[in-house]
């Protein structure tokens, strides 16, 4: 049985970017609205899409070919629409061994290939876990979102904005039965 696993993984926003707004604007200037003073053509004027660069078949190449774990069911291993993936496809695996052993394959496997693990996202407990890699420099899968987006605004002196935008690996697994493990392996924009 393979299953998708969409939880919410927390991708993390980096060191955030400060931008201030100035207090003493004259009421019919823009900028004493409170908002940020940034260009308006540097602002995304619509919400991002999952596949800008149309790098659908790189991403389902890229998915298919991540190493498996030993143990893994062919029959159990699927790629699967999931739109709010980048390039909207979801890789289900299903493969027989313990947390700690599924968790420690991957770290190596995708450090060899070029990732680079976020360690303050990884969650990792006897019945599951959620990792998040950087992706390679050789990959290049371009996010749908060039300019970091506000995450917090203070009255109307300081907007605070997050990490530049990235595509990123994610990998979570979750035990289905006892010695069972299945995963949903996706690329994620944040």
């Amino acid at each position: 049985m393979a299953i998708g696993l969409c939880c919410g993984v927390m991708l993390g926003q980096g060191s955030p970017v400060l931008a201030q707004t100035h207090p003493h604007h004259s009421p019919s200037d823009p900028a004493a609205s409170g908002e940020p003073l940034v260009n308006p053509a540097s602002t995304p004027s619509a919400p991002p899409t999952s596949d800008p660069a149309g790098n659908h078949d790189l991403v389902i190449r890229t998915l298919q070919e991540l190493p498996q774990p030993p143990n893994t069911n062919p029959q159990a291993t699927s790629l699967t629409f999931a739109p709010g993936a980048y390039g909207q496809q979801l890789l289900n695996v299903e493969t027989i061994g313990a947390v700690e052993e599924i968790v420690a394959f991957y770290r190596a496997s995708l450090t060899k290939l070029g990732y680079q693990e976020r360690l303050a996202n990884a969650s990792v407990d006897a019945t599951g876990f959620s990792l998040v890699f950087e992706i390679p420099p050789s990959l290049e899968l371009i996010p749908s979102q060039t300019t970091p987006t506000p995450i917090f605004q203070v009255d109307d002196q300081l907007t605070v904005y997050g990490a530049q935008p990235a595509v990123r690996l994610v990998v979570q697994g979750l035990m289905t039965e006892p010695g069972q493990i299945t995963m949903a392996i996706r690329f994620q924009e944040s």
